[in-house]
């Protein structure tokens, strides 16, 4: 498994350990960073983090080229109804955290996968509660089997999950 940010947020040596490769970036060039890993990938797991892009639209295509044929994307993102949550200590309004710089908004997600990327959505939840990372990450191993890559893009909420066809040409 492989973890991608732009800053080291929280991240305990436990949480690390599960990544064979830690790369630190900058918010400009995540996507390119992204991009530049090749399409070697049996997942990308994108959990928070595309509300903090500079170019998000740039990194779902980066994320989608890295994925092989028939390989798995999950991306979990705040909903458009977050900015009417209420503003309190543990409230999950989007203009709470001031490193979001950008509201995904589903139709215009869906539309840069399905149409432009050729992915399938396989499931789509919008009332998601979060788990663990390395629950997810468990999961994975246990869906696609062990001995494949996983991508991590590190960094209430819509949940997607979606395959790359089969036909996909690279």
């Amino acid at each position: 498994m492989w973890g991608l940010d732009i800053g080291n947020y929280n991240n305990t040596e436990t949480s690390l350990s599960y990544a064979d490769e830690y790369i630190l970036t900058t918010g400009e060039e995540f996507a390119k960073t992204i991009a530049s890993l090749g399409s070697d990938f049996d997942a990308v797991i994108s959990s928070h983090n595309l509300e903090h892009c500079n170019y998000p639209m740039e990194t779902l295509n980066a994320m989608c080229s890295c994925l092989k044929p028939g390989g798995k994307l999950y991306l979990a993102f705040p909903s458009e109804a977050s900015v009417l949550f209420p503003c309190r200590t543990g409230a999950l309004n989007f203009y709470q955290d001031d490193t979001h710089i950008y509201l995904p908004v589903l139709r215009d997600i869906m539309k840069k996968l399905i149409r432009d990327n050729k992915m399938n959505v396989d499931f789509v939840d919008g009332s998601y509660k979060p788990f663990p990372m390395h629950q997810i990450a468990k999961f994975i191993n246990w869906f696609i089997g062990d001995g494949h890559h996983i991508f991590f893009a590190w960094h209430h909420f819509l949940v997607l999950y979606l395959s790359n066809s089969q036909d996909k040409e690279r």
